[in-house]
């Protein structure tokens, strides 16, 4: 009812051109008392503080951001879990690189058949 009238006193003002506030509240507020008054105001005041401080779907506002926080310290993690998976990855492909650089330098040291034929002869024969 009450919405009606504000909405009926607001066309009102703006097809005679009134945009005064002191106009436009004498003519919603006309014959309430001030109980009334007041009582309507605090219902506001409460309404706008339940509104300001939580939502009426979802998370309030402290949960979202502790819900938030979880999240980037999860991804956080996962990113630092990710580094030190490649570290190690790497790591062990310089050490596979490094023992086939020394495996093929062995072998190509050992590539005279003769000497070493020599050596393990002479090293059986001492035996």
């Amino acid at each position: 009812m009450q919405g009606a009238a504000v909405a009926m006193a607001l066309k009102r003002a703006q097809k005679t051109g009134k945009e005064k506030t002191s106009d436009l509240l004498n003519e919603i507020l006309h014959g309430e008392t001030p109980d009334i008054l007041r009582n309507r105001l605090e219902a506001v005041e409460g309404i706008l503080e339940a509104s300001a401080t939580a939502k009426l779907f979802g998370l309030s506002d402290h949960e979202q951001t502790e819900e938030l926080e979880v999240k980037q310290m999860d991804g956080l993690i996962a990113k630092v879990e990710e580094r030190i998976r490649r570290f190690k990855s790497y790591r062990n492909m310089f050490v596979l690189l490094i023992f086939t650089i020394v495996y093929i330098a062995v072998m190509f040291l050992q590539r005279d058949v003769p000497a070493s034929y020599r050596v393990e002869a002479s090293v059986m024969d001492s035996i």
